[in-house]
């Protein structure tokens, strides 16, 4: 079996090195795509092995962005193996598709190879456990509690599209091909993801979703987000998608 990394990323300096660091003992190659950032995310994806592709678009559209990178990671593919990406189910490629500021736990490289070895499903999820407040520490009241995601796939299909999502630039779309989605498998395998640690980057990311996606009462108008911080919801507010606000350690 061979895997190859994939992240779409924009400003993502503070965690995408460890997050490489994570994935390299599992990818013979990691695509970066680079969402025009404005501070060194490109400069440490390159510093630390990957290979790097400058967004050539304009706009928000998290679809389209994520179709285009796996086209590269297909090409990826040497050319001797390129018959296995025409709908072959014996492909021995796999993506792993994260996000920039999402850490493979030491222990799931091997439950990856695992799963992609078992046979299984051409596709699995995994847990994303969300750091809160410290790096030992990760929320698990209401769909934080056991939130998984499809996020590994067979490269068997050239054809494969992600599907379009219905709110504004495509936000929220998965991290495989839709042909994939419903048959996935679970896997034991997790990733720690940095994206909401502190009230400052819940705050700027609360304040970039009302800003683009405001207007979602399918994801409770993103409330859950600064539940417990100052200015936001309650911590023992029972809200659409969580709380009261629960933290655990990190075992």
């Amino acid at each position: 079996m061979t895997f190859y990394g994939a992240i779409r990323a924009k400003n993502e300096s503070r965690w995408l090195e460890r997050v490489l660091l994570a994935m390299q003992p599992l990818c013979k190659e990691i695509l970066v795509f680079d969402d025009h950032s404005t501070d060194d995310t490109a400069a440490i994806a390159e510093r630390m092995g990957a290979i790097v592709f400058r967004s050539p678009f304009e706009g928000l559209d998290e679809r389209r962005d994520k179709q285009w990178l796996l086209e590269r990671a297909f090409e990826a593919i040497p050319q001797h193996d390129q018959h296995f990406t025409l709908g072959n189910a014996d492909c021995p490629h796999w993506l792993v598709s994260l996000d920039g500021d999402e850490e493979l736990l030491p222990e799931s490289v091997e439950l990856l190879r695992q799963a992609a070895d078992s046979g299984r499903a051409h596709s699995y999820s995994v847990r994303i456990l969300y750091a809160w407040d410290a790096e030992n520490q990760i929320r698990v009241d209401g769909v934080y509690r056991n939130f998984r995601r499809p996020s590994m796939f067979r490269l068997m299909n050239r054809a494969f599209r992600y599907m379009s999502t219905p709110w504004g630039g495509n936000l929220h779309c998965s991290s495989i091909p839709q042909e994939l989605i419903g048959g996935s498998a679970a896997c034991d395998a997790a990733v720690l993801h940095y994206g909401y640690i502190d009230a400052a980057l819940r705050r700027r990311k609360y304040d970039w979703y009302s800003q683009v996606d405001g207007n979602n009462p399918a994801e409770d108008y993103y409330r859950h987000l600064t539940q417990g911080d100052l200015g936001g919801w309650p911590a023992s507010a029972r809200l659409k998608h969580a709380g009261p606000l629960e933290i655990i350690p990190l075992t």
